[in-house]
């Protein structure tokens, strides 16, 4: 069986908008890296530093959130 291509080259995928660009390897840690800190610190009721609380503000994170891939909380 032959995979079908579309114009971008990949493979069997059907159209549901522009093909998503991943973030760079090291931006990805540093998201993962944040949103562990963070939710480590609210499941120990450590205070939050300035840029952990808006880190967790923007992305509304709380000590049960899952985190995904990159680093964002999953719905």
């Amino acid at each position: 069986m032959k995979a079908i291509k579309d114009k971008k080259g990949t493979h069997n995928r059907g159209y549901v908008g522009p093909i998503y660009e991943y973030y760079t390897k090291e931006e990805r840690k540093e998201r993962r890296k944040m949103f562990k800190s963070v939710r480590h610190k609210l499941k120990m009721q450590i205070p939050l530093t300035a840029e952990e609380e808006e880190y967790r503000i923007a992305h509304s994170i709380n000590s049960d959130s899952k985190m995904t891939y990159d680093g964002y909380r999953s719905l």
